[in-house]
């Protein structure tokens, strides 16, 4: 059963910013482990006297039992969409309860440091779990658990300012009308390598220094961002390809060749 919808709410924290951005399906370090510690998150919410390995775990699961206060917390839970504008659409939020007629959805980010918005995530949960006979003026509260500093961040709403928030992205999305804009989520995008945002940032920083050099310090670290995930990408690409013709990257004139190399450095133990 696939966990992700084409249209679900984990790609809503990009869309928001940028309804052209397309993530990507490649696998990292830091991806992999931000999975092992949701999967821990999960069992120490559904196995009694399970204590996660990892920091960020362990405080997320020790904050949601204080925050639920008693409440039947559920993880992993998925929720599919049947109101007009997200009917058949389908996400799984990390966590969420209910109390004293309010419901909450928390969702655990391992490595956040609190300066990228998740927000619109957790209103996509809630526009999906939104049933016809509750009223829409009904109060939600969305909590981020930020792994990386062990804080939370805690808003409250109203389903129908979540519903207007969805609708207002997926409509960017699936009309197509969205334009691209350089951000923070360039760095996970698929589609940097072809973007006309990045390009013309690449093109800023080659061709033109007195634009660059009159940007804000804000907007020339977007920028720089930019080109540095685009380096990045084009990187990748060149190491996939030489690895697929046996370690040689050769055209229009340039050779480049892969060389073996005895792996990450190891720290002997000095005792």
């Amino acid at each position: 059963m696939d966990k992700h919808h084409v249209y679900g709410p984990s790609n809503y924290n990009a869309w928001s910013v940028c309804p052209c951005w397309k993530g990507s399906d490649r696998q990292s370090d830091e991806s992999n482990e931000g999975t092992m510690a949701h999967e821990e998150l999960h069992r120490a919410l559904t196995e009694e006297g399970y204590e996660p390995e990892s920091v960020a775990a362990r405080w997320a699961a020790n904050k949601v039992k204080e925050l639920a206060d008693g409440a039947k917390v559920e993880s992993e839970v998925r929720i599919v969409g049947s109101a007009v504008a997200v009917d058949g659409i389908f996400g799984t939020a990390d966590v969420r309860w209910e109390k004293d007629g309010v419901k909450y959805y928390a969702d655990f980010k391992t490595f956040s440091d609190g300066t990228i918005d998740y927000i619109p995530q957790l209103m996509g949960y809630a526009t999906l779990d939104w049933k016809r006979e509750e009223q829409i003026d009904n109060k939600v509260v969305l909590i981020v658990l930020h792994g990386g500093i062990c804080k939370e961040e805690v808003v409250e709403t109203s389903l129908y300012q979540c519903l207007r928030k969805v609708e207002t992205i997926l409509k960017e999305v699936k009309g197509g009308y969205g334009k691209p804009h350089l951000c923070k989520w360039c760095n996970f995008c698929s589609r940097i390598s072809s973007c006309t945002e990045s390009n013309n940032a690449l093109q800023t920083v080659s061709d033109n220094s007195v634009a660059f050099s009159q940007l804000s310090i804000c907007q020339k670290l977007v920028v720089l961002d930019a080109v540095d995930k685009l380096s990045k990408t084009i990187r990748e690409d060149a190491k996939r390809m030489a690895k697929e013709n046996g370690g040689v990257l050769e055209m229009d004139g340039i050779r480049y060749e892969m060389k073996p190399w005895a792996g990450k450095p190891k720290v002997k133990d000095l005792c």
